[in-house]
């Protein structure tokens, strides 16, 4: 009985250590972290170029510690609220005033207030503020 009983434990090891084969860790893929950057909250921005152009004119933009976005677009003063979590941002609808202006102003305020409609993310670096989106490109300067 006590070799029957044997046999069968030692089948049972064997079997055991048959079906147990070494297998390679798993290895998840390394996730891609992006840094946080903060945005630069209730400081006064002028912008110093709009799709690769450098611009002269007066075009500014502050944004509140409640996300609400507010300036002078080249002609008209304008507002919006905002949604921001690096590195995404939503402009929602704008309100302008409706002040008519030479036309090359009304055409730089034209393309500002699209590349703020199509905002869709940004980057804050050495000082300057980028907007991209559907609409263009914005580079910010902190005004003085």
């Amino acid at each position: 009985m006590y070799r029957l009983l044997l046999a069968v434990f030692a089948l049972a090891l064997g079997t055991f250590a048959a079906s147990a084969q070494v297998r390679p860790i798993e290895r998840k893929p390394i996730e891609k972290r992006i840094p946080y950057v903060p945005f630069p909250l209730d400081e006064s921005l002028r912008v110093v170029q709009l799709n690769g152009r450098p611009i002269s004119a007066e075009v500014t933009m502050r944004i509140s510690g409640q996300l609400r976005m507010y300036g002078f677009s080249g002609c008209n003063q304008y507002s919006a609220d905002t949604r921001i979590r690096f590195p995404l941002m939503v402009v929602g609808p704008i309100a302008t005033t409706r002040k008519a202006c030479a036309p090359a102003e009304m055409a730089i305020e034209r393309t500002f207030l699209n590349v703020l409609r199509g905002a869709q993310n940004w980057d804050f670096r050495q000082n300057r503020l980028t907007i991209k989106g559907r609409g263009g490109t914005a580079v910010f300067a902190r005004a003085l």
